[in-house]
């Protein structure tokens, strides 16, 4: 009797962790459906890249003109500089449209009374 129940037992437990045929489908990334999306926008309106197209477009960009720039000058920045971080809000004085006000995430409270005009323009607020 006790080894009817162990065997009973066994077999019930192994039908329950059994996965059903629905919980066996195979989950798919979408990978092809994005490639195949990219490709159809490439590829408008006939479906496919004509053969020859690659090679007709390279001998057209050998066509175009050349540009060989030649450096006769130093160059260096002269602004604007990334001061106050990411923007998160700005605001003028409505009596003076000179004066702004702008927040920063990482960098604060910052005020203009040019306008934002000039290297110089903004001045930070002590929080």
């Amino acid at each position: 009797m006790r080894n009817t129940l162990l065997i009973l037992g066994i077999a019930a437990l192994s039908a329950c962790s059994t996965p059903s045929s629905t919980e066996q489908q195979a989950l798919h990334s979408g990978a092809f459906e994005a490639l195949s999306l990219y490709g159809n926008a490439r590829n408008y309106p006939l479906g496919k890249i004509p053969d020859g197209a690659y090679y007709a477009a390279w001998e057209a960009a050998k066509d175009l003109p050349q540009h060989h720039y030649t450096r006769s000058t130093s160059w260096s920045s002269i602004g604007p500089h990334n001061r106050a971080g990411r923007t998160l809000c700005l605001a003028f004085n409505p009596l003076n449209a000179n004066t702004l006000y702008a927040g920063s995430a990482s960098g604060g409270l910052w005020r203009s009374y040019t306008g934002g005009i000039g290297t110089e323009a903004w001045e930070r607020i002590p929080t």
